[in-house]
């Protein structure tokens, strides 16, 4: 397991639940700066079935990522998992977020321009 911040460290002897743990087990993977992309994360892409879709890490790959612990963890991705807002229809609605869980949220309006979610 990565060295995780001091403030999460307690995260290191967490064993469970296996979705949280694969997580964990990617602390630390960054994109490649410039042209060049991070092999580590193209290899995701592979291993999900979505390296026609993702080519570089200059994409966004907060879905990818979540694709890639969930399928480790042994669940089925979303359909369109790199679209992070399809993640909204994963799993089981909770009215309280738990250890695990993948939260999504929808980033406000600004300045004219709608961001993207995540």
């Amino acid at each position: 397991m990565p060295n995780l911040p001091s403030a999460y460290a307690w995260l290191s002897k967490e064993t469970g639940p296996r979705v949280l743990i694969e997580a964990l087990a990617l602390y630390g993977t960054k994109e490649t700066s410039g042209a060049a992309s991070n092999p580590v994360i193209l290899a995701w892409a592979k291993e999900t079935g979505l390296a026609g879709e993702y080519k570089a890490d200059s994409i966004p790959w907060c879905g990818l990522f979540v694709a890639m612990v969930v399928k480790r963890a042994g669940f089925e991705p979303v359909k369109g998992p790199l679209w992070a807002r399809n993640w909204a229809t994963w799993g089981t609605k909770a009215d309280k977020p738990s250890l695990g869980d993948v939260l999504v949220s929808r980033l406000h309006r600004r300045r004219g321009r709608t961001p993207g979610n995540g």
